[in-house]
């Protein structure tokens, strides 16, 4: 059986029922558990008949279906709200009253988007079919041509540069016996550059379809300070801040940017404690959610584990050892004052732990079992995995009297 076989009847229809059946304020979350126990019956039924085969199937155009469907719950409930209630980024995003099933339909399957993303919200895709305030001042729309092939071109850059890697760095022998074997050294160089390839598969996919929503047209933000048009509606990825990010939430930011944005806005910011406030929990809510929104292999549960340990640790480094690198980080209303050279050290210190911490939590991710999870730590000693939580407790425990060092 093919799970997602007539997927729009029972995706598409029992969210509408869901929607004007039930009160609209429980509708998100019974949305949101529709949605993911029939991604769930998907990604079982991939891992009982297909078990560790990467391959193009329906569960990919589900995920994108799963953000789509939970945020338009969201964006309908929010509807029923004053502004003053929501969060500027819901206010934004917000819907009144129900679309039409034929908006709906059109709105899961528009074609430059329905197999891998990357995704959007409802309400600013009507804008766009309807041409609501689409092009300011009522300008004709710009060509798109010349936008849409430069993207073009930086996919498939990427996609020669995850060739060319992978010639000489396979990403398929971390999870070998023979792996184990290497130099330490040389493990840690191989899993840096693999995991250069594993990237770049990715950012050859979204850049993909980002080029062809700028082809549409969707991919039109208006105009920048000189008149030129900008095409970033619809960004998944920031390869070179990426590359360059010196912190796990940077990578978490500039990573499948869609994606992201769904959980801050539908997942992160409605965890909010009783003050109003966001904490470390919401953070590893997040990311169960999202290792849970791929599935249920061990190695997506351990690289969104140790991604939010790397945030977790990256928030407290900035907290308790920032202050003594850069004067006045504590004051926002005071320009900050780099202390040099130690903020250049503090800045490749970042950028090379955050790569440390990609080598080791991305290949887990790709190995996807148990097995080829513990392959790859054993091989690294769990060095990283320890590194991280060694420096969570040390800065938990001992980063308020560094804090206190600083102020005296």
């Amino acid at each position: 059986m093919d799970l997602g076989d007539g997927f729009i009847t029972l995706s598409l229809v029992l969210l509408l029922m869901i929607l004007v059946f039930f009160p609209r304020e429980k509708a998100p979350i019974l949305v949101f558990i529709w949605c993911f126990i029939y991604l769930s019956a998907i990604n079982i039924e991939r891992m009982y008949y297909r078990y560790l085969v990467y391959e193009t199937d329906f569960s990919a155009p589900q995920m994108i279906l799963t953000i789509k469907l939970t945020s338009l719950g969201w964006n309908y409930r929010d509807g029923a709200y004053p502004d003053e209630k929501l969060d500027n980024a819901w206010k934004k995003t917000k819907i009144e009253k129900l679309p039409s099933l034929m908006e709906m339909a059109s709105f899961v399957f528009f074609f430059a988007g329905v197999l891998g993303g990357p995704a959007f919200e409802i309400r600013e895709y009507l804008e766009f079919t309807e041409m609501k305030d689409w092009y300011p001042n009522n300008k004709q729309k710009p060509n798109s041509y010349i936008a849409g092939l430069i993207r073009m071109l930086h996919a498939f850059a990427s996609l020669s540069v995850m060739i060319a890697i992978s010639k000489v760095f396979p990403l398929k022998k971390c999870y070998t016996d023979e792996f184990q074997q290497y130099n330490y050294a040389l493990i840690w160089i191989h899993l840096f550059f693999a995991t250069i390839q594993w990237r770049c598969q990715y950012y050859f996919a979204w850049i993909l379809t980002e080029g062809a929503n700028i082809f549409a047209g969707f991919g039109f933000n208006g105009y920048d300070a000189e008149g030129k048009p900008k095409w970033d509606r619809l960004i998944n990825v920031r390869v070179l801040d990426i590359e360059k990010s010196q912190n796990p939430r940077g990578i978490s930011s500039y990573w499948n940017m869609t994606a992201a944005k769904w959980l801050r806005n539908h997942v992160y910011l409605r965890c909010l404690d009783e003050n109003g406030q966001v904490s470390n929990k919401a953070m590893y809510v997040t990311m169960f959610v999202s290792a849970f929104w791929h599935g249920f292999y061990p190695g997506y549960y351990y690289h969104f584990f140790m991604c939010a340990i790397g945030i977790h640790c990256g928030r407290l480094l900035r907290r308790y050892i920032r202050p003594f690198i850069v004067k006045n980080s504590d004051n926002k209303k005071v320009k900050e004052e780099p202390i040099y050279p130690w903020k250049h050290i503090y800045d490749f210190l970042g950028w090379f732990l955050t790569q440390f911490l990609l080598a080791n939590s991305c290949v887990t991710f790709n190995g996807l079992s148990w097995e080829n999870t513990m392959r790859t730590l054993v091989a690294t000693r769990f060095v990283g995995i320890a590194a991280l939580i060694l420096t969570m407790i040390f800065f938990e425990a001992f980063g308020p009297y560094l804090r206190k060092i600083k102020k005296d």
